[in-house]
């Protein structure tokens, strides 16, 4: 009985049809959009999970203990099977995520690299960063396997504290040499803000309303996964911080969170 009430193909229909619709009520077709319509898919999505749910209480002939195993059950592949039909809707017509991401990581001409403003904050933000992860990491104290790899790589991806630690070079640390008074702040190596050129690139072409809405606000977690797939982008770590692959994934997961919030910091500023 149970089996009949989880797999009834009328039931995942009207599933099927309510989502789609719920989709295509909340197309994105600019940036400033993504709030507002994640939230209102969300709030749909729920409604129509409520709605699905609700009609187990009229089932009769079955145990209370079986109702409820029936109806986590019947969550779980709810949740499963619109976000699957949510994704294939959106990338229907699209590359898939791992894709963009790979692409717009190996392009030869990052965006901010054109823009000598945008270049010299994100050398400021990426010194920043560094400062932020040691700190982090001295917080959770050395018995953190990922609070010393995070002190450690802190280190290991700075020329120091000053523009004399920096050999000659072409680095746009003009910003960040006029801010140095303040402190907190370290100026990155070289192979380390190549590397944060490319993930920028990717952040800011793969943040995305279409992507939002295939992913909602697991979108990051998804975008990250997709750059630890990128051999470049890992050995290019690992040769600055040789450590476990769990113990990089979080390093990685820690570096890119932290951008985030300060590429929306320094934009609002």
């Amino acid at each position: 009985t149970t089996k009949k009430i989880i797999f009834d193909e009328k039931r995942w229909d009207v599933v099927n049809k309510d989502v789609v619709k719920a989709i295509d009520d909340c197309k994105i077709e600019k940036k400033s959009q993504v709030s507002a319509r994640t939230k209102t898919f969300s709030k749909a999505k729920h409604q129509i999970f409520v709605r699905f749910l609700a009609e187990t209480d009229s089932i009769s002939g079955i145990s209370d203990e079986d109702k409820a195993k029936c109806r986590c059950v019947m969550g779980i592949l709810f949740y499963r099977f619109v976000e699957e039909l949510q994704r294939r809707i959106v990338y229907r017509n699209v590359e898939d995520l791992f894709s963009q991401v790979k692409r717009h990581y190996e392009s030869d001409t990052p965006d901010v690299a054109n823009d000598q403003g945008r270049y010299e904050s994100l050398y400021y933000l990426v010194g920043y960063l560094l400062c932020a992860a040691k700190k982090h990491g001295t917080t959770r104290g050395e018995k953190s396997e990922v609070g010393k790899a995070l002190v450690m790589f802190a280190s290991a991806a700075a020329y120091g504290t000053t523009a004399d630690d920096v050999p000659a070079g072409d680095l746009p640390f003009g910003k960040t040499m006029k801010l140095e008074a303040f402190n907190g702040l370290m100026y990155p190596r070289e192979e380390f803000f190549e590397v944060m050129v490319r993930v920028e690139n990717v952040l800011q072409h793969c943040q995305i309303g279409q992507n939002y809405m295939a992913y909602g606000s697991f979108l990051l977690r998804h975008i990250i996964v997709s750059l630890l797939r990128i051999p470049d982008l890992t050995d290019s770590l690992s040769s600055l911080l040789p450590v476990s692959d769990d113990t990089m994934h979080d390093v990685v997961t820690y570096l890119i969170r932290t951008l985030g919030r300060a590429r929306v910091q320094d934009d609002v500023r």
